[in-house]
């Protein structure tokens, strides 16, 4: 590789870099639309909002508003997260043009903002629809790059605004995502049962013990026993789906009986390195959520689990 031909190439990429950084030189704008709302009309219009959607490259999302409760369309109706989209909702509103950057589609790429890889936005309401296509953001500039949608055409102008929006389009992102929380006080009685072996715990003078524990048996640690009485504290689901699509043959099971006699029935199964609970004879029985691993694990504790091993010793 000859020395000429090297400083060629770096000639050619100064030229390149050259043209994005001039390309992206703030310009002031002739039309007054600097400093003006990204999405003009959406404050006044908030309380009217009924549909959100979110195309990503691979996954949308559809937040709908039914019976006065926003739900995800693509999660089988259940209720979306209020709060989170109720943010999406004010910063889409809040949002300013900040700077006109590039309109070269050449240049695209490099924002984030080319048709392939941005998140394009849309709002509904009654009386129109608001949409943008949203990109990277700047976290030196404090903003993100768009590209504001005009009717049907796209327009080529990029834009950095002044606020960054949540361009998650995973469904599962914006589920109202608590399954149970149970402050672990409540609970009286524990039972978790994994292929032939059970172990069972109660609580003694305000303390959970371990039932029948072998004499010569040693605790890991003093108050092992008390982290079985927070498994049902802020439970999450990561994703949902029809309890009938997942093969529940072989699940372990989890009981907890609480201070008033009620009880919680949870069976729980790992497949294809996911983690699934259904909770049994409960309102929520229909669903099997996908929980991460801490909580699995949380859920199917053997005896083993809470005494000390050789190696400890």
């Amino acid at each position: 590789m000859n020395r000429s031909w090297i400083q060629g190439l770096g000639v050619a990429i100064a030229v390149m870099l050259a043209i994005v950084v001039i390309d992206s030189v703030p310009r002031r704008s002739s039309d007054g639309q600097m400093e003006q709302y990204m999405l003009p009309g959406l404050h006044t219009e908030l309380d009217k909002v009924e549909k959100i959607v979110l195309v990503g490259r691979e996954t949308t999302s559809t937040l709908q508003l039914n019976d006065g409760k926003w739900t995800v369309a693509e999660r089988y109706q259940l209720e979306a997260k209020f709060e989170k989209l109720a943010s999406l909702l004010k910063t889409l509103a809040d949002s300013k043009l900040k700077e006109r950057k590039t309109r070269k589609p050449e240049n695209f790429d490099v924002l984030g903002v080319n048709a392939e890889e941005a998140t394009e936005i849309k709002v509904v309401t009654p009386d129109g629809r608001y949409s943008v296509l949203a990109g990277n953001s700047d976290q030196k500039r404090k903003g993100q790059y768009v590209r504001l949608f005009e009717g049907e055409a796209v327009a080529n102008q990029v834009w950095l605004t002044d606020q960054v929006v949540d361009i998650s389009s995973s469904p599962a992102d914006w589920l109202e995502d608590e399954i149970i929380d149970v402050e672990a006080d409540r609970i009286q009685e524990i039972s978790y049962t994994q292929e032939q072996e059970v172990l069972g715990v109660v609580r003694q003078d305000g303390q959970l013990k371990i039932s029948d524990l072998p004499a010569d048996a040693e605790l890991r640690y003093s108050s092992v026993v008390d982290t079985l009485g927070r498994a049902l504290s802020n439970v999450r689901m990561q994703d949902v789906l029809p309890a009938a699509e997942i093969d529940f043959s072989g699940a372990g099971y989890a009981r907890f009986r609480l201070e008033d006699d009620l009880e919680i029935k949870i069976q729980l199964v790992e497949r294809a390195g996911k983690y699934w609970i259904q909770l049994l004879d409960h309102a929520k029985s229909e669903w099997a959520y996908e929980v991460n691993r801490i909580a699995y694990e949380n859920l199917t504790k053997r005896l083993g689990d809470l005494l000390k091993q050789e190696s400890e010793e």
